[in-house]
């Protein structure tokens, strides 16, 4: 189960398991379910924990957490957009070839244009997916 669905006996449980359940009954008493765990921040953590050493850990656990779960996230994210092949750039305009052949730093203008060249290219090619 995701942590953020998590209840706050469940986030109890986790502290018992990663060697916190001193901090039970604090996280208990502020009923501090996973989404509410994903969401401490340093200040919130020092009101919640008093020894240095498991603010610490927390914060590294939170992190820890929040990683995994962004991580989770975009690969779900990444399997349901992955493309079917590569993609290959596609032949651009001849104006934008001829300063990209030049090695010349496009302006903002030429570099907006290739942008939503590429943009509406890559839609295609994932069948409006973008």
């Amino acid at each position: 189960m995701k942590i953020e669905k998590w209840s706050d006996d469940q986030v109890c449980i986790w502290l018992v398991q990663k060697n916190l359940g001193d901090l039970v009954p604090k996280f208990c008493e502020e009923e501090v379910s996973g989404a509410a765990f994903l969401a401490l921040n340093d200040r919130m953590v020092q009101q919640l924990v008093k020894k240095i050493g498991h603010q610490a850990l927390l914060m590294d656990l939170i992190m820890k957490c929040k990683k995994t779960t962004t991580m989770k996230y975009v690969f779900a994210r990444y399997k349901s957009v992955q493309l079917t092949n590569s993609y290959i750039l596609p032949e651009f305009p001849d104006d934008v070839k001829c300063i990209l052949a030049e090695r010349k730093c496009p302006d903002h203008s030429m570099r907006i244009r290739i942008i939503e060249f590429l943009q509406a290219d890559m839609t295609k090619h994932l069948k409006g997916s973008l």
